[in-house]
């Protein structure tokens, strides 16, 4: 009782694997490190990640903090690549939109979704394929693993010279949370998206127990002036849910 679903999954499969890596992005995490580290057999590293960004103190904690992890990743077996080959990894980072998000003559006829909040567990992974089959679509994975948490490496010029600063700035402005302070970067990502995407409706995807995404439903409805449907997620879809999202896709139609 009072555990997050994704934290508890999150620990649960650490017990399967022989490393796994936390990060303070809440306290629910914090305390499955604790768990994992006391009770699993794989090694755990915990990354803290700030959740300040304004000040250059935040951006040096965030670079040692990967430098901690490569090193951790080595401890296990890991090889350093040479600066040659991060170099080469990052310019293969650009980010694409997933079909889903693509505009097409089928994806025009249903409803533009933005889905927000966390990630979406393995129980959940059908949850875009049901919202299409109800006449939405998502426009926008804004999930923490979705298109919100990936970076992109387009400054050639600094990806030569200094690959590894490259990497840790990329993945540093990237961080568009809800548990950073203040989260305007949250907001600030999601306005031109929200805007040139035509958005008509946003499914906030959260939860129970994670009090973070629960005081961000009011905020976006004022935010962005849409219907907002708030999800309160456990270990899978249930059919309350399916009848939610039906209604709100009904309220959405013109």
């Amino acid at each position: 009782m009072g555990a997050c679903p994704f934290a508890d999954f999150f620990l649960q499969m650490s017990a399967s694997v022989e490393a796994s890596v936390f990060v303070t992005s809440c306290d629910q995490m914090r305390r499955a490190a604790d768990q994992a580290a006391s009770r699993n057999g794989g090694e755990v590293f915990l990354m803290n990640v700030p959740a300040t960004w304004q000040v250059p103190a935040a951006r040096q904690l965030y670079r040692k903090e990967i430098e901690r992890l490569g090193a951790f990743l080595v401890s296990i077996g890991g090889v350093p690549p040479s600066a040659e080959a991060l170099a080469a990894e990052l310019r293969s980072r650009t980010w694409e939109a997933s079909p889903a998000n693509r505009s097409t003559a089928e994806a025009c006829k249903r409803v533009p979704l933005a889905l927000i909040g966390e990630s979406l567990m393995p129980s959940h992974f059908s949850l875009p394929g049901l919202l299409e089959s109800l006449g939405g679509r998502v426009a926008l994975d804004a999930t923490s693993l979705g298109e919100r948490g990936q970076p992109v490496f387009s400054d050639e010029a600094r990806i030569a010279e200094d690959p590894f600063g490259t990497l840790v700035d990329g993945y540093f402005d990237s961080v568009a949370d809800v548990f950073q302070r203040p989260n305007t970067r949250l907001y600030d990502w999601l306005r031109p998206r929200i805007a040139g995407r035509g958005i008509r409706g946003i499914v906030l995807w959260h939860y129970s127990w994670c009090d973070l995404w629960r005081a961000e439903a009011n905020r976006l409805r004022e935010e962005f002036l849409l219907p907002v449907l708030f999800l309160d997620a456990d270990g899978s879809l249930t059919p309350s849910m399916k009848t939610r999202l039906e209604v709100f896709l009904e309220i959405l139609r013109p």
